[in-house]
């Protein structure tokens, strides 16, 4: 090679023959290579540059679509699509008309590429979501991006029944990157340097119109549009900040999404606790349909107190193999069910690498072969995403349950126990309860302490007793004429329970002020209970309804978490073998 780069020196200055040291010759041929490919690589940013900024340009020319029929709908939905093939994301807001203190249905969508493709869907006009459209709000696989985008999901939901997936809140994005998480408008003007017009006269305006004016279109595309951009702004400084430029400078769009990805699928329909500063797992489907949210008020939103990240200490599996007399493997142990066999002299160590324990006695109710996925090692690390660390265990089926299931299917199940990590324990936990909400409202089994199916019963006089009772104990400021009152509702009360005059002393205020003031429900109905007898209900054989009550919930954790680590043999459609020891 250096031969070859000396003759071209020596072809362009033939009067002259060089004769370069091998030192130099290696120098000039390092620095036209660095070269070469700092051209083919400015050349490459440049146009992926230019490309982008001609398709932005293009659109901006030609202003938003605005959306009236369903053919117009498919149509919009189609482009969007084509636009997400590569970068899979979508800038989404909502508009709707407040009279008073009640809401409207939501009547404008927004949604808009990364390239500034902008639909302004009138669904006021539709008055309905097409398929399409549907189908595109419910891809998780392409992300909608916004502030606040929860609730809209939620609002989407509740007045047009449709489930959005792949809900993901500017906030958190600003957040992991060291940035202010704040409004759409303030994060707007902060890092892209664009006023936004948030106006409450246009905010509040009437999106319901025939017609929506200038203003109406530039301030609802605006929303969409700058949602994606601080997407990508926030997206590029996480991807700076992890990644070395000479990496990033080569890949396409679908390499660099591939990677984007990763970063942000931990925050997917995580609400953003604005008061709290931090995450909070909220439901996109508050309500699964307006029809059975009338009927019984049986939806549930995850927890809004903080997680406590509690991994375990030790590992869940210890893989050591437990076989009968004759040799067939039964199951693998832990460690300390291995030592209460080996300390009770009812089994022996065959083999030390890996462990073995040989039973010295024959199992009762060993039939046939047993079951072979509890005789295969397990791996102790997330079945979702692969890692070692903060592990917990997970009941796929959930406790609330499982524990109405018959002994037979409650006993040796740990087919439906796997290990998470912390964050993956979260995103599940959310999912999760989405499926709570919907069996909720199919088998009419409204939560523990929902309106229709409290634990116990207030009784509103003895409330007011015990809170009288408590203010004249504690009252030095309280005036006399309130004081007055309170005692005459002590005092009435007593008079109705005794039939006497009682004379009030701090003895008798201090029981009163420690009585309890609720009963026993004896209506209230367990929600794990109610599901349990409806699925049981619904086959001649009960068995067989607990078991699709079980597939449905190993199919809903598969789909939503996409675990790839699972164990070997794992299985949706696995059912208990009834003859395990």
């Amino acid at each position: 090679m250096q031969q070859l780069f000396e003759r071209l020196l020596n072809k362009l200055h033939p009067s002259k023959p060089l004769h370069i040291p091998a030192g130099t010759l290696k120098l000039a041929f390092i620095a036209t290579s660095i070269g070469v490919i700092c051209c083919v690589s400015g050349s490459n940013g440049l146009k992926k540059y230019m490309n982008s900024l001609l398709r932005r340009l293009k659109w901006r020319s030609r202003g938003p679509q605005i959306i009236h029929t369903a053919n117009e709908c498919h149509n919009a939905v189609l482009e969007l699509r084509k636009k997400c093939e590569d970068i899979r994301v979508i800038g989404l807001d909502c508009e709707w008309v407040a009279e008073g203190k009640k809401a409207n249905k939501i009547a404008l969508l927004q949604l808009a590429s990364i390239d500034g493709y902008c639909s302004l869907i009138r669904l006021c006009a539709l008055g309905h979501v097409p398929n399409s459209l549907k189908e595109l709000l419910s891809d998780k696989s392409i992300i909608k991006t916004g502030v606040a985008v929860n609730s809209d999901a939620s609002r989407l939901l509740k007045d047009y029944g449709v489930l959005c997936k792949g809900m993901l809140d500017l906030r958190h994005m600003a957040k992991s990157v060291g940035s202010v998480p704040a409004g759409l408008g303030k994060m707007s003007n902060l890092y892209l340097n664009k006023e936004l017009d948030k106006d409450w006269r246009i905010r509040c305006s009437n999106w319901e119109a025939s017609t929506l004016t200038d203003r109406q279109i530039q301030y609802a595309s605006d929303d969409a549009l700058v949602s994606v951009q601080l997407f990508e702004y926030f997206n590029n400084l996480k991807l700076k900040k992890d990644l070395p430029w000479y990496k990033r400078w080569f890949w396409n769009d679908k390499q660099l999404w591939a990677e984007s990805e990763k970063y942000w699928r931990v925050y997917i329909n995580m609400g953003y606790n604005q008061k709290g500063g931090g995450e909070q797992m909220v439901s996109s489907s508050e309500q699964n349909n307006s029809k059975a949210s009338r009927n019984v008020n049986s939806t549930r939103k995850f927890s809004t107190k903080p997680v406590k990240d509690n991994p375990r200490q030790k590992p869940l599996y210890h893989n050591i193999y437990l076989e009968a007399p004759d040799g067939e493997v039964l199951c693998t142990c832990d460690d300390s069910k291995a030592t209460w066999y080996l300390t009770k002299g009812l089994a022996e160590i065959i083999a030390e690498e890996p462990l073995r324990l040989r039973l010295t006695f024959e199992p009762s109710g060993r039939k046939g072969a047993g079951d072979e996925y509890y005789a295969l090692p397990k791996n102790n690390v997330c079945v979702v995403c692969g890692s070692e660390q903060g592990l917990r265990r997970k009941n796929i089926v959930p406790l609330e349950y499982r524990k109405y299931f018959p002994i037979k299917m409650k006993d040796h199940c740990s087919h439906d126990v796997l290990l998470l990590c912390f964050e993956c324990h979260i995103r599940n936990s959310f999912h999760e309860q989405e499926l709570k909400n919907s069996l909720a409202a199919e088998c009419e089994a409204p939560f523990a302490n929902s309106k229709e199916n409290r634990q116990r019963l207030e009784l509103p006089d003895m409330m007011a007793v015990r809170s009288a009772a408590r203010a004249l104990l504690k009252g030095d400021r309280i005036p006399e004429a309130r004081k007055e009152e309170l005692r005459k509702v002590v005092t009435t009360y007593l008079k109705t329970k005794d039939d006497k005059e009682t004379e009030l002393n701090d003895e008798l205020l201090t029981e009163l002020g420690q009585s309890c003031f609720w009963v026993k429900n004896e209506d209230y109905h367990p929600h794990g209970s109610k599901v349990v007898d409806c699925y049981k209900g619904k086959f001649s054989n009960p068995i067989e309804g607990l078991r699709v009550l079980e597939k449905m919930w190993r199919r809903h954790f598969v789909e939503n978490m996409e675990p790839e680590f699972l164990p070997q043999l794992w299985s949706i459609n696995y059912e208990h073998n009834q003859h395990l020891f």
